[in-house]
């Protein structure tokens, strides 16, 4: 396969950044802190680009960033996250993590004397760097079985509801509309939105999973979430389609290889953009556990 078409937003690069931060006064919590991170990081954005940072905090629709929520390292650390998927979110991180030391300033009336953000983690399971061409010549290629790990609690809105289990169609169909308005890169080969939807309805299955329910306190009110490993299956036969809807069946049988393979590329692409609602608050980080892992 070439490398693809001339497209700039094929070239869009796509960061993911660990902070770790210290605290003078010591403490711990195991309690779910995604209010936290997201005032903090956008406290470290404010203090290279302060005009970015209040967009970011009013942003409203699919979100071209994500900030997770404080993870503890020791009495007086924690590690954040943060993933940037537009070249000026980008361009602002990379500033922030060539920067030594800072402490953190305060945004929004909140104060956070005595934060230090004392640089990046690496080697760090949740940081990487990639661009949506990369992700395409790497990942776009057929799989029959994908596992996503949810590391935090994960809820997609639905019909004006919040859908707390990982069906397939819940999962990749989000993630398919969050490839198609925050990068808007085209794939390899051009696929039918109906189709991707047939296929993921009618030959993916989820075979395996360990999740635990999780209910996250927000501004808005408790949200009801999931979070743990999840396991799905692609399948390549469908007995009761092929009987029930033969040519339906022969364009999805067809397409087979492309269908998976945009799957597999969506399941990778899940580690930059997050999945579900408040990615920028903490919730739906995500990453794909391939078998090398």
């Amino acid at each position: 396969m070439s490398d693809g078409p001339s497209n700039p937003s094929l070239d869009t690069p796509l960061l993911s950044v660990v902070f770790n931060l210290a605290y003078k006064r010591a403490f711990r919590s195991d309690k779910f802190m995604g209010g936290a991170g997201h005032s903090l990081g956008l406290a470290m954005i404010e203090s290279i680009n302060a005009s970015l940072s209040k967009e970011l905090h009013d942003f409203d629709g699919i979100s071209p960033f994500t900030i997770s929520g404080l993870f503890q390292v020791d009495s007086h650390r924690h590690w954040l996250r943060i993933t940037a998927l537009r070249p000026d979110i980008v361009e602002v991180i990379n500033t922030m993590a060539e920067k030594k030391p800072f402490p953190i300033i305060n945004h929004k009336k909140k104060t956070y004397d005595g934060w230090m953000a004392e640089g990046i983690l690496s080697p760090h399971d949740w940081i990487g760097q990639t661009s949506p061409r990369k992700m395409i010549h790497d990942y776009w290629h057929p799989t029959k079985e994908i596992t996503l790990e949810f590391k935090t609690g994960t809820a997609i809105k639905s019909v004006g509801l919040h859908r707390i289990l990982p069906e397939p169609f819940l999962i990749f169909k989000r993630l398919w509309e969050r490839w198609r308005f925050i990068i808007g890169a085209p794939f390899p080969y051009p696929i039918e939105e109906e189709l991707f939807d047939r296929f993921i309805h009618d030959m993916v299955t989820v075979t395996d999973f360990q999740l635990s329910a999780q209910i996250i306190s927000m501004d808005d009110g408790n949200i009801s979430t999931f979070k743990g490993i999840v396991t799905y299956c692609i399948h390549n036969h469908n007995g009761a389609l092929e009987k029930r809807g033969r040519d339906q069946y022969k364009r999805l049988k067809k397409e087979h290889g492309n269908l998976s393979s945009l799957m597999n590329l969506l399941a990778h692409f899940s580690f930059y953009c997050g999945v579900g609602i408040k990615t920028a608050r903490g919730m739906g980080m995500v990453r794909p556990i391939d078998e090398e892992m």
